[in-house]
């Protein structure tokens, strides 16, 4: 996105320090109101936040004890001034509506919502294979929780203060247009777990004393799929199970872990997500299946490449077996 400096968007509208309207406009990405404000860049962007620790202090030894370390929510204040002071406008509306539109973006909400941080060095929106990581857009979830300003009734401006307070540490890496709430997905198709020998009972040789006592898997199972998790920090993805499927189990080959889902899912308009950050699930109709998972409720993947696949035995049984989609969101600590 070309802001050519710092912007920050939320609830549709962004502040900018450099970008106009009319560069938003130029990358067709989606509607945004652009307000040419923003006096410094945001402030608790580019460090990591505060850190609440566990440590003790024994009176019989030297310093402390170091036990578990947590990051504190990140905190994101912007100021700006919304007027030219140099320019009074013969129409005092036009300043007075654009801050009635940031107060809008920026009042109370019930619900959690996601600012929008761009960076001074935004690559091409278009640009698949730019390095976010490092040049965002990043989003950030959390509440506004202050908005707070005067009129320069001497020069006609307003000047602001905004604060928003993220649930955690935690800042996510955006698409190009820096879309919030992006996610990786990846589809994954299902099969079965095929072995070349599988015996019930070890059988052994006369006199050779060899016996297959442990199943052989044949490469005829199903395939596995390549995930990239990039960013800097661990991942817990979302699992979203599409019926029919037949106690689905899902591996990560790579790591060794696997979540399955004990039961047949049959209603295709009944998917049910697994959450492996708290370690639930829930189908569509908001029904807990959190008592039929087994394996490793809350997996986790680091940055790197791993191989995954679903495995549902009897897919060929369904004229249109389901699928899976495994989604997360790559994380950074710092702009």
């Amino acid at each position: 996105m070309s802001f050519n400096g710092w912007a920050v968007a939320l609830n549709g509208v962004a502040t900018s320090r450099c970008g106009t309207q009319a560069d938003w406009d130029a990358d067709d990405c989606f509607e945004l109101e652009v307000i040419e404000c923003l006096d410094a860049p945001p402030s608790g962007v580019g460090g990591t936040p505060g850190l609440r620790t566990e440590d003790v202090t024994y009176y019989q030894r030297d310093g402390v004890q170091h036990f578990s370390d947590w990051y504190e929510p990140r905190l994101i204040t912007i100021t700006g001034t919304v007027g030219d002071p140099t320019d009074c406008p013969e129409d005092c509306s036009v300043n007075r509506q654009l801050v009635a539109d940031l107060r809008q973006a920026w009042k109370r909400t019930c619900c959690d919502t996601e600012l929008v941080v761009y960076t001074d060095c935004n690559p091409d929106p278009t640009d698949e294979d730019a390095n976010r990581d490092l040049n965002g857009p990043f989003g950030v979830v959390g509440r506004p929780r202050v908005f707070d300003g005067d009129w320069d009734d001497q020069h006609k401006v307003f000047e602001f203060t905004a604060r928003f307070d993220a649930v955690d540490q935690r800042m996510y890496v955006l698409d190009g247009c820096g879309t919030p709430g992006f996610t990786e997905c990846e589809p994954i198709t299902p099969g079965p777990l095929l072995y070349s020998i599988c015996f019930t009972d070890p059988i052994c040789m006369d006199g050779a004393g060899f016996c297959f006592t442990n199943p052989v898997e044949s490469p005829d199972s199903v395939a596995p799929v390549e995930i990239v998790v990039g960013g800097t920090e661990k991942v817990n993805p979302t699992i979203t199970l599409f019926p029919p499927l037949v106690s689905p189990r899902v591996e990560n080959l790579t790591t060794g872990e696997f979540v399955e889902l004990d039961t047949t899912l049959l209603d295709p308009d009944t998917p049910v997500t697994i959450n492996t950050e708290d370690g639930t699930a829930f189908d569509a109709d908001g029904n807990s299946l959190t008592h039929l998972l087994r394996g490793s409720l809350f997996l986790s993947m680091f940055p790197g490449i791993y191989s995954w696949r679903l495995i549902s035995n009897g897919v060929d049984a369904f004229d249109e077996p389901g699928y899976m989609t495994l989604c997360w969101r790559n994380t950074v600590v710092g702009a």
